[in-house]
């Protein structure tokens, strides 16, 4: 992403000098949607966490700072109210956005092959979203393999290098490369490069992980509903067949993080916060109380 800033900085300028406020405009749009929203907030995630701690947390969202302070001087010859808004939000230090330097690129920074190859990975995260949605499967939900179809040699060399991310980003176990159409098991989706198949197939590895997610993202609901802050712990408690609760028993650290627990208990409801949970064909009751 400091690259993308980068490389925004110097376009943005360029066109400002030219007058063409239009393109510097969708420049703007297009990093701030894109590069820091689609992808950087989503990779930093867990590393910026209210429970996490660490250098790793700190460089995280000094990037995430840079980025949004940068921003807002690029649109202050555009948008000058919006821009001394998210300035004096951020800042402060000087009395308007008006009276800071502009911004200068720092050439080091940029790498327009990584940019390439960023926007590659993207364009597969997006199709693989497409075939998510054909198939019926929930972006939160793991699937277990992505194959892309493709003759771009640089595709395959972003498989390659930016494997880790895609994994991420896609939520998937394994993601490759194949050279011949695959059949119904997978969903399909064309995209620039090729096309990518996504396994329609959920293992029990898979659907026990689904489950702790959409468990999860329910408890978190109930807490926000409930107006909890997110710095306060709560005591969970969560009841269902013995099946559902020995798959919950093994992922107990996993939700105390995810949820703010110091403390989950399967097969009983206590609590004056109370919601429930249909995955598949089960039923899962949920109860919980301040710590």
């Amino acid at each position: 992403v400091q690259s993308r800033l980068n490389s925004l900085v110097q376009e943005v300028t360029e066109h400002l000098e030219k007058f063409e406020f239009h393109n510097a405009g969708r420049k703007i749009v297009g990093f701030v949607v894109n590069d820091v929203s689609r992808v950087y907030i989503k990779l930093i995630r867990d590393r910026v966490w209210v429970s996490e701690k660490g250098t790793d947390k700190q460089v995280a969202l000094s990037v995430l700072y840079q980025c949004l302070l940068t921003v807002a001087k690029l649109l202050a010859p555009i948008t000058p109210f919006l821009s001394e808004e998210i300035y004096r939000n951020l800042d402060g230090k000087k009395k308007s956005v008006f009276m800071t330097d502009w911004p200068k690129p720092v050439q080091k920074l940029i790498d327009k092959k990584l940019e390439t190859q960023m926007e590659i990975a993207r364009e597969i995260t997006e199709a693989v979203l497409a075939a998510r949605q054909l198939a019926g499967i929930k972006l939160r939900w793991p699937i277990g393999e992505v194959l892309v179809q493709t003759e771009d040699k640089e595709v395959v060399k972003v498989l390659d290098d930016l494997d880790s991310i895609l994994l991420f980003m896609c939520n998937t176990k394994s993601i490759g490369v194949t050279s011949k159409p695959l059949g119904e098991e997978f969903s399909k989706v064309q995209f620039r490069h090729g096309k990518i198949y996504v396994s329609r197939t959920l293992d029990k590895l898979v659907l026990e992980e689904a489950l702790i997610k959409e468990l999860t993202r329910e408890v978190q609901n109930l807490r926000k509903q409930n107006k909890f802050n997110v710095k306060e712990n709560i005591v969970l408690f969560v009841r269902s067949d013995r099946e559902t609760e020995q798959t919950i028993s093994k992922y107990l650290d996993l939700i105390k993080k995810e949820v703010g627990a110091s403390k989950v208990s399967t097969s009983v409801l206590k609590g004056n916060y109370k919601g429930k949970l249909t995955f598949e064909d089960k039923t899962i009751e949920i109860s919980f109380d301040r710590a």
